[in-house]
């Protein structure tokens, strides 16, 4: 990536913005239907939200295990007891629901170290504070507003020694609240500082290490960029994103200081290493056809187009991310409806599909149900290791553990190949199924030739697709593998996945193409 340093004009100076709202999606105008009954895997287990029209999104978990979650449409905090399975819910204010454009305005919750909980809002343009243990809220106004939309549209934030940064997606600043200074309904103890981009929206932001702030900036879906911010100096810096990324949104910080970007217009995610200015660029499984058939019919009449190459819609969209402590990489899918871990070590990918459809998010015209998305805009790791989302336009909450054990397991028996163009390469495979299974495991490939995942100018056949186990079992399966001349040369990486209804388990392939 090649970078460029600015120092921070510290101005209240914004640029209008335009089609900056398809960076999430967030203002879809949603029309009530009743949700659809909780449903479960294995893995996943949702529960519904008893409030009419909740539009759930920001979530967050405390030291006692309690789930916390922004009503985006009610206006609301809900709190859901795990242990008593019992729902509880708090108003924001007096302030009328159904005066309320329906946007999803909460996307970030998270608990200090004295037990409160902080959350920005889109509508009031202000970050909150809430009171668990009196019930009281306080706010803190965002001094600015991009003047289109009466709102800087304040998305995520972090906690730095009684300070809070945060980043405004219209008002393109980065914000910081001085909580020893903060006075409730004031914009006291409040300051900006202009990015001054020229692109129309921010993304969220995190930290690394150092104390470095990083955050991505984007025009949907045709550019975007990474930026880093020393809250020191303050001073800008612009990094190019790698070709073929156009719409970074997700952003997270390792131990080992590399950053993790979800690319939220293809199937792609990337690692950043600062140090040596490099990047690492993964795509994950191709989204299975019932999240939206109609693109997968027309994927189908595109060049290259196949069964194979077109498993489902063209990109899965990997959306929000978060660093375990065991240095795994959680993330959602939002069009792949799934929750999903990358482990960098092993360079295996799981990703465990969301049971709720709804054919309203999708190209499901003329075709029966189950097809569509849930509408994961949000997700959060619990203390146990549990990962808890939401479902936006289905009124849910739901709870994934990863400690249940998978049915199968794909392994390779070589990760790291080089190969020429013209020239066919078997990879040899195994499936191992830990049980009975009553469905095929299908037998998936995508590819970083492109960054929607497809196998733009490669040819890859397997010897079986779709794998059959009435008892535990290992089956061989052989990959084919054919670059084509019009192929750069170069390196590349491979996601080979087996894939049932429920999970997909992906082994990563670094391929050489000479």
């Amino acid at each position: 990536m090649s970078r460029r340093t600015k120092k921070s004009s510290n101005t209240k100076k914004f640029i209008v913005i335009g089609v900056a709202v398809a960076l999430i999606g967030s203002v879809i105008a949603v029309v009530y239907q009743p949700p659809a009954p909780a449903l479960q895997t294995r893995f996943i287990q949702e529960f519904v939200i008893p409030s009419k029209n909740a539009q759930p999104v920001g979530i967050t978990v405390d030291n006692g295990g309690k789930v916390w979650f922004a009503e985006s449409g009610t206006r609301k905090i809900g709190m859901f007891d795990p242990s008593t399975k019992q729902f509880e819910e708090f108003p924001l204010s007096e302030q009328k629901a159904e005066d309320i454009s329906p946007i999803a305005s909460m996307w970030h919750m998270e608990f200090d170290k004295n037990g409160y909980l902080w959350f920005p809002d889109v509508i009031t343009n202000a970050i909150w504070k809430f009171d668990p243990y009196s019930e009281a809220f306080e706010v803190f106004k965002i001094p600015s507003a991009a003047k289109d939309f009466n709102t800087s549209y304040p998305i995520n934030f972090h906690f730095d020694d009684g300070k809070i940064w945060f980043s405004e997606i219209y008002g393109k600043n980065i914000g910081v609240l001085d909580t020893s200074q903060a006075k409730h309904n004031t914009s006291e103890g409040m300051e900006e500082f202009s990015a001054t981009v020229e692109l129309e929206t921010l993304g969220p932001l995190t930290f690394d290490k150092d104390g470095n702030i990083w955050f991505t900036a984007l025009t949907y879906p045709i550019s975007g960029k990474l930026m880093r911010f020393d809250p020191d100096t303050k001073e800008f810096t612009t990094y190019n994103m790698p070709a073929g990324i156009s719409s970074p949104v997700g952003i997270a910080s390792d131990n080992d200081g590399n950053l993790w970007i979800n690319d939220h217009g293809t199937s792609a995610f990337i690692k950043f290493n600062p140090l040596s200015n490099s990047t690492t660029t993964y795509v994950t499984s191709l989204p299975r056809p019932s999240t939206s058939f109609g693109l997968y019919e027309k994927c189908l009449t595109q060049p290259n187009g196949s069964p194979l190459t077109c498993p489902g819609a063209p990109i899965s969209l990997p959306y929000w991310n978060i660093v375990d402590k065991q240095g795994r990489i959680w993330f959602n899918l939002h069009q792949g409806n799934a929750i999903a871990v990358f482990d960098p070590v092993t360079q295996t990918l799981v990703e465990y599909f969301i049971p709720t459809q709804n054919p309203r998010m999708g190209a499901c015209d003329g075709y029966n149900p189950p097809c569509g998305f849930a509408n994961t805009l949000q997700f959060t790791l619990a203390p146990d290791g549990k990962a808890w989302f939401t479902e936006w336009t289905e009124d849910k909450i739901g709870v994934l553990d990863p400690k249940v054990s998978l049915p199968f397991r794909l392994d390779v028996a070589n990760n790291d190949v080089t190969i020429s163009r013209g020239e066919t390469t078997k990879f040899e495979l195994t499936v191992t199924a830990n049980e009975n299974l009553n469905s095929p495991i299908n037998m998936r490939i995508a590819g970083t030739m492109n960054p929607t995942g497809r196998l733009f100018d490669m040819t890859a056949n397997f010897s079986e697709e779709a794998l059959i186990f009435d008892a535990p079992s290992t089956r061989p399966v052989t990959l084919f593998l054919t670059p084509e001349e019009g192929l750069k040369p170069g390196e590349y990486r491979i996601t080979v996945s087996a894939q049932s209804y429920e999970v997909t388990y992906s082994k990563i392939i670094r391929l050489t193409v000479e």
